[in-house]
């Protein structure tokens, strides 16, 4: 009968320890992509799940976007992740440069790789209260990362949540 109590305790220390890994920051730690199970990188082009939990995107005129998470059927936090390239309407692209002013120039992210090609190379302009106008809505409330194109109505933007 011991057998089976030391197989049960070795599996709830691993699932602990999956737990525990799981909270890691996902904005600041690349390592959680690598050991998501649900990943997938189909790339999506419907609007509404973006709009729904990213309002400040307005009414998109084009977005390619890809979602995962860590879930894999283990007890713990599951954090969920989106890669988006968001085309904005002109006038939504400049009411949030003068709403948010994000001044910050940066490089554009590495996005999955389904996402890459989509992205213009040079500066983008990101801002920490854009950041948190972006991530907080009351349906993501998560963290997100966004990076506006300078002379372009181009966003893109990093985002996670849960755990």
């Amino acid at each position: 009968m011991t057998v089976p109590r030391r197989v049960s305790a070795a599996t709830a220390l691993v699932a602990a320890a999956l737990a525990v890994l799981g909270c890691t920051s996902p904005l600041s730690d690349s390592a959680p992509r690598e050991r998501t199970s649900q990943v997938s990188d189909t790339v999506r082009s419907d609007p509404e799940s973006l709009m729904k939990y990213f309002p400040l995107i307005g009414r998109p005129v084009s977005v390619s976007w890809i979602g995962w998470d860590n879930s894999s059927g283990a007890p713990g936090p599951t954090i969920y992740w989106v890669d988006a390239v968001v085309e904005l309407e002109p006038a939504t692209a400049a009411e949030l440069r003068g709403r948010y002013a994000p001044a910050e120039p940066v490089a554009a992210p590495t996005l999955k790789d389904g996402l890459r090609q989509a992205v213009p190379a040079g500066t983008y302009v990101t801002g920490a209260e854009f950041d948190a106008a972006l991530g907080g809505s009351a349906e993501w409330d998560g963290a997100a990362r966004g990076y506006l194109h300078p002379d372009r109505p181009l966003l893109i933007f990093q985002a996670s949540a849960g755990g």
